[in-house]
């Protein structure tokens, strides 16, 4: 989990299968981000919908 200042981000990445997911909170919910089950919750959900979207 990565907290970045507002602008532009870029990473290097080595050969292979990579996946990312960019959530934007606003400040007055930022506090919800030190909550790692929530956020692994989250993740779960996400991946678990994503997985089974019609292609």
């Amino acid at each position: 989990m990565l907290e970045l200042s507002p602008g532009f981000h870029y990473g290097k990445f080595e050969k292979g299968t990579y996946r990312s997911l960019h959530i934007t909170v606003d400040e007055y919910n930022k506090s919800i981000l030190k909550d790692r089950e929530y956020i692994a919750a989250l993740l779960r959900e996400h991946y678990f919908a994503s997985a089974y979207q019609p292609q």
